[in-house]
């Protein structure tokens, strides 16, 4: 159902398809790799990216690369379907969340060291309480 639907847009950085049909889905980020333990964490994207080739194409891809440019480090997944299944789960959760969020008009803050780059801090209530 359209209605029910949470429309997403972005854009894939790279898709590499070698002679043999393997698929490769690069994805380049400007900072550092992740530290031990944000592994997984970093990868949802590349998995996300995953599954769309998966529910386009009828196959999964055989490499998610995330490449750090920051520290020229290289971060590698051969996904399995279980993998892709699981990330799927995820985001359908996280659209639910925003439905919920959008319906109750209800914008949860939770301050973060991020918060020193954001552009709405001024008018966060996280800041204006």
């Amino acid at each position: 159902d359209e209605e029910d639907s949470l429309l997403l847009h972005g854009y894939v950085d790279r898709i590499d398809i070698a002679p043999t049909g393997e698929v490769r889905i690069v994805d380049y980020k400007t900072g550092k790799s992740p530290r031990a333990g944000y592994e997984e964490k970093a990868l949802f994207q590349l998995r996300f990216y995953g599954l769309l080739w998966y529910r386009i194409h009828g196959e999964i891809p055989r490499l998610l690369q995330l490449l750090y440019l920051g520290d020229q480090q290289v971060l590698k997944s051969s996904p399995t379907e279980s993998d892709l299944l699981m990330a799927e789960k995820k985001a359908i959760q996280v659209g639910n969340e925003i439905k919920i969020s959008i319906e109750k008009d209800y914008w949860p803050t939770q301050k973060s060291r991020l918060c020193d780059w954001c552009h709405h801090k001024s008018v966060c209530p996280a800041f204006t309480k």
